[in-house]
C-alpha cells in the first residue's frame, strides 16, 4: 500500500518533534526578558520539565532540583533535573529533597548557552552524579549493567560546533572508565553526542556495515536533537535485567 507522503506516520513523527524543538526554542528565546537570575534559571529549567513530562512514558516523571543519594551514604551535588521512577519511595518533604539512587532513570545537567567554561562546569557535576551506585538484585543480565546513574548534559544553545564538544569531552574523560563519562550531550536544533554503550553499527558508502568503536558517537540531527535524545533517554529507562532494585541496603540502618 502506498502511503502519501503527508500521510506518512514517520514524516509527522518528525514534523511533531520538529515543531517542538523550535516551540522550546522560542520559550527560551522569551526568558532572556527576565532580569532576575534565578527566575530566569527556574523558567528554562521547568521549559524542558514540561517537554519530558509530555513526553516520557507515564512511569517516569521529571522533577526540578534534588540530590540523589545511594545506600552507602554517597549524595551528590545538586541536579537541574532528575527523572524518577514514581514506583520508588521519595522523600518529596525534605527540605532539601533527596532521591533514591535506584529509581533515578536519568540526572541532567541544564545550560542555557554551553561554552569552554560551563563545559568544564557540567563535566564536574556529571563526576558527582556517578559518584552514587545503584543496588541491584539481577538474576539475568542482557548486555553490559551499569549501577552508576545515566546522566547528561542539555544546553538550549552553544556557539561551539560539535567537534569542539566532542574533543572537550574526550580529553576530559581520556582517563575515566567508560561508566563515569556524560551518556549524552545535547544542544537542541544543534547535535547529540552520546557515550557508546556497544551496538552501534556504521555502513560505509560501499555498503559495508563494521562496529563503532569511539567511545563517543555524534549525531549532527539539527533540528531533530532533542527527538533524538527523547529516544535514545526513553531507550535506557527500561532495564536491561531480570530483577529489581536491592532496598534490602536501605533496611537495616544505623
Amino acid at each position: 500500500m502506498n502511503i502519501k507522503k503527508a500521510d506518512n506516520p514517520i514524516n509527522r513523527l518528525k514534523n511533531y518533534f520538529i515543531k517542538k524543538a523550535s516551540s522550546l526554542e522560542l520559550d527560551f528565546e522569551a526568558t532572556n526578558t527576565d532580569n532576575h537570575p534565578l527566575a530566569t534559571g527556574n523558567k528554562r529549567e521547568n521549559l524542558l520539565i514540561r517537554f519530558l513530562n509530555d513526553h516520557l512514558p507515564t512511569r517516569y516523571e521529571a522533577f526540578k532540583g534534588g540530590s540523589i543519594f545511594d545506600s552507602l551514604g554517597n549524595k551528590s551535588d545538586q541536579v537541574d533535573i532528575i527523572i524518577y521512577d514514581k514506583n520508588t519511595p521519595r522523600l518529596g518533604e525534605d527540605s532539601e529533597t533527596l532521591f533514591l539512587s535506584e529509581g533515578v532513570a536519568c540526572a541532567v545537567e541544564v545550560k542555557p548557552d554551553l561554552d569552554n567554561t560551563e563545559l568544564s562546569k557540567a563535566f564536574k557535576k556529571i563526576d558527582s552524579f556517578k559518584t552514587v551506585s545503584k543496588a541491584i538484585s539481577a538474576s539475568f543480565i542482557m548486555g553490559n549493567l551499569s549501577t552508576r546513574v545515566y546522566s547528561g548534559i542539555f544546553a538550549f544553545s552553544t556557539n561551539l560546533d560539535f567537534v569542539a564538544v566532542l574533543k572537550e569531552t574526550e580529553n576530559y574523560y581520556k582517563d575515566k572508565e567508560l561508566d563515569y563519562c556524560p551518556d549524552f550531550i545535547c544542544v537542541n536544533n544543534k547535535f547529540l553526542i552520546i557515550k557508546n554503550g556497544g551496538g552501534w553499527k556504521d555502513t560505509s558508502p560501499e555498503g559495508v556495515v563494521s562496529e563503532v568503536n569511539d567511545r563517543f558517537i555524534s549525531f549532527l540531527t539539527d533540528e531533530l536533537s532533542l527527538y533524538k535524545l527523547l529516544m535514545i533517554m526513553c531507550k535506557h529507562l527500561y532495564p536491561n535485567y531480570l530483577g529489581s532494585p536491592d532496598f534490602s541496603k536501605y533496611i537495616n540502618l544505623y
